[in-house]
């Protein structure tokens, strides 16, 4: 069964739950309410997507029209793809790294 997802620029939910928030710079687990635990999981810097655990690990960036992974490394997939598979029609880094947190494959 695949994921329906959908990310309105702030949520990213899946079917009636809120995986993750976002909150300035930074993409936080769950809804963002007072009782939730609000653990960073990356955070965007302009066109790059950093891991918390380690500030200048990169994730993933934005080049041109393509999601690349890491600070050099090659394309993952196209930013209009990634937005079709969280169910957004922003194409930014936001949609960058909801793409990478919740749908690029595994290696």
């Amino acid at each position: 069964m695949t994921k329906v997802l959908k990310f309105d620029g702030k949520y990213l939910i899946e079917d009636s739950k809120t995986l993750c928030h976002v909150d300035g710079q930074n993409i936080k687990v769950g809804d963002g309410s007072s009782g939730g635990l609000n653990f960073i999981m990356c955070r965007v810097e302009g066109k790059f997507i950093k891991e918390m655990k380690d500030d200048d690990t990169i994730l993933c960036r934005i080049e041109g029209k393509d999601i690349k992974e890491g600070l050099d490394g090659k394309t993952m997939i196209k930013i209009s793809d990634a937005a079709k598979a969280i169910g957004s029609k922003s194409e930014n880094a936001l949609t960058a790294a909801m793409w990478y947190l919740f749908c690029r494959p595994n290696k």
